[in-house]
């Protein structure tokens, strides 16, 4: 059991730390912000418009699954299932990319950071 709590600990800083920078990209990069579409999406649903803590874990909509299927798909007949792609899921791809880099960005400059004052020290 204790050779699992390190994994753990990586699978928690790997996902908070990707998670933080989809948040930074989507508060900087107006392209890859859907907070707009997903209000729309949720008035549309549920009834209510999103909380400020539901836009700040679903990273402006960007991670809920159902309002990307909404979005992202169009059907090709009426009732029918969303089955055909369209630009928006695109965008939601472009941000899953650049999130991944923009990760490894961060943990690159997180370990240059660290060497930098150890080295000092």
């Amino acid at each position: 059991m204790a050779e699992a709590l390190p994994l753990l600990g990586f699978f928690m800083i790997a996902s908070t730390s990707v998670w933080l920078s989809s948040l930074i990209l989507a508060s900087v990069f107006p392209f890859f912000n859907f907070k707009k579409e997903y209000a729309e999406y949720l008035l549309r649903v549920s009834g209510a418009p999103p909380t400020r803590l539901r836009l700040l874990l679903t990273v402006y909509g960007a991670n809920s699954y159902f309002f990307k299927i909404d979005w992202g798909y169009e059907s090709p007949a009426p009732g029918a299932l969303k089955t055909t792609p369209n630009r928006n899921l695109f965008r939601v791809l472009l941000l899953a990319l650049a999130t991944l880099i923009f990760t490894v960005f961060l943990w690159f400059a997180a370990f240059a950071i660290f060497n930098f004052i150890s080295a000092l020290i």
